[in-house]
């Protein structure tokens, strides 16, 4: 059955409460079936008005507010623009919310006196707070109110209510399992790309270069940038980057990044969505090309820092979540550790290249050794059977030559042990 269908008139109450049982089971859009929910509650618990608010972030927000069928909207009295931070100003709601069942309330002038904005959008009607738990958390409120015929609230089903505002809340508790399932896949599928190109046979500056892409797009940045500070070096070296404005790079090659004084910003990660106006992102690079948003997380490999991953919106403000900075810190450590590879391959590298050298050296040194000592021997022959003293002198002064030869051979390809 469609979301937007919507039963005959008439229809029996356990067949309206068996339908949204299968609203809550079916969906996976979690506003359009509150909606849909909320209109049958109306039609069920005899209310003017169903309303379902989400406890987010500290705070009641309006999810959905539906009307009965035949009863006119007065936008006056939306809870759309509301937000409560604190649910003692309408302690009908911070008794539901402690008591864990629904509370009534006859006066609204009286109960919401100290939130003046929700009594005018309640209009003075009676109204009841159903609180909407799931396990130990609390999710948020179903609120009925008769704020268009003033009907008493003992006109409505309360019974009914209650088991509605379970089935809310399953829903609620659905959708956020479902949202945490997808975040986890695109996670994992994340990841598994950048291991992919890490693992590569590709050049280190391509492999960090595709992580740095990977790293923008996974969380919607303007730009990346991998820096990293080199082995005896105290500045650092942009690496790689995606969609860096070119000023900001020319800015980095005329004034680089002191390693000493820009650690203390990475010591761990940290998110800012006002940047120019954050404490902790006070740096004179940072107030040179000013971002509004800006994600750092350090590089690290066995404890031991390499340098660190930006992500940055140069106008908009982007809150980042916990969630996003544990995939960022999860790639941040696939970076480094291909940047590690890197460095040992050059070092293997480097050694292999110098075993080599001694190697040669030590053929090289055998084979002149054993040539000019064979030459010795064959001009030690030759003086013995030289007949004319001008020969003799001849071949001893070749026979010192040789010996001067054999000499500096030893001192400039001594053999070495590989």
């Amino acid at each position: 059955m469609s979301l937007r269908s919507r039963p005959p008139r008439g229809t029996p109450p356990v067949a309206r409460l068996l339908r949204m049982a299968s609203i809550v089971t079916q969906t996976q859009r979690l506003r359009p079936a509150l909606a849909t929910l909320a209109r049958e509650t109306t039609a069920v618990c005899r209310a003017d008005r169903c309303s379902i608010f989400l406890w987010r972030d500290d705070a009641l927000v309006s999810l959905v507010s539906v009307y009965a069928a035949g009863l006119p909207r007065d936008l006056r009295r939306s809870f759309k623009s509301l937000r409560l931070g604190r649910l003692d100003d309408v302690p009908a709601f911070a008794r539901a919310r402690r008591d864990r069942k629904p509370v009534v309330v006859a006066d609204v002038s009286r109960d919401v006196a100290a939130a003046p904005e929700w009594c005018t959008a309640l209009a003075g009607g009676p109204f009841v707070a159903l609180p909407l738990h799931q396990g130990h958390r609390f999710l948020g409120l179903l609120v009925l109110d008769n704020s268009v015929t003033a009907r008493p609230a003992s006109t409505l089903r309360m019974e009914v209510a209650a088991v509605i505002a379970a089935q809310a809340a399953l829903a609620i508790d659905h959708a956020r399992l479902v949202g945490e399932m997808r975040t986890l896949i695109q996670e994992a599928e994340t990841l598994l790309n950048v291991g992919s190109t890490a693992t590569g046979s590709l050049e280190l500056p391509e492999i960090v270069r595709r992580i740095t892409r990977e790293a923008a797009r996974s969380l919607g940045a303007d730009s990346a940038g991998i820096y990293v500070v080199n082995d005896g070096e105290h500045v650092l070296q942009p690496l790689a980057a995606y969609h860096l404005p070119k000023e900001f790079l020319d800015g980095l090659r005329r004034e680089p990044l002191v390693w000493c004084e820009f650690e203390p910003l990475v010591e761990k990660s940290r998110w800012s969505d006002d940047v120019p106006n954050d404490p902790a992102f006070a740096h004179p690079v940072l107030k040179k090309f000013p971002m509004q948003s800006a994600l750092l997380v350090p590089l690290e490999f066995r404890q031991r820092r390499l340098g660190f991953l930006v992500c940055a919106w140069w106008t908009a403000r982007r809150a980042v979540k916990p969630e996003e900075v544990r995939l960022m810190e999860a790639i941040a450590g696939q970076a480094a550790l291909a940047i590690e590879a890197a460095r040992l391959a050059a070092i293997a590298e480097q050694t292999a290249v110098g075993r080599e050298r001694t190697r040669m050296d030590s053929l090289l040194h055998d084979t002149l050794s054993s040539t000019l000592f064979a030459l010795a021997l064959k001009l030690d022959g030759c003086l013995h059977r030289a007949e004319s003293e001008e020969f003799r002198t001849m071949l001893e002064g070749v026979k010192q030559h040789a010996k001067a030869m054999m000499s500096q051979i030893r001192g400039l390809v001594a053999p070495q042990t590989a």
